[in-house]
């Protein structure tokens, strides 16, 4: 039962993320208050759901050097911005931290 709460709640949030383009990521990760907490927890998430089968992160490196990638991304990189945010951010994680063979186990 709880399962099915937590995924109920967690639904929506899923569907919306799509609709996040790389110009609003942008103007989070730049913005003030809980806007850069919330790129964060964007980039993280992304590299999370991914790690082990598209991405494959040294262990050193932290969540702020992969904030600044996908900032510099998205600035030497207009073009791509109207794309949703999730391809950019995996485009950029899996650029920078391929694995060696799809399907790698963590």
């Amino acid at each position: 039962m709880k399962k099915l709460i937590a995924i109920a709640l967690i639904a929506p949030a899923l569907a919306n993320a799509e609709f996040l383009s790389g110009n609003d990521l942008l103007q989070r990760i730049n913005g003030e208050g809980s806007y850069p907490m919330f790129a964060l927890g964007y980039i993280a998430g992304i590299s999370d759901v991914n790690n082990g089968t598209l991405v494959c992160p040294t262990s050193s490196v932290t969540l702020g050097q992969m904030k600044d990638m996908v900032r510099n991304h998205l600035n030497d990189n207009p073009q791509f911005r109207h794309f949703t945010a999730d391809v950019i951010v995996l485009h950029v994680l899996k650029t920078a931290f391929p694995c060696k063979q799809t399907g790698q186990q963590i």
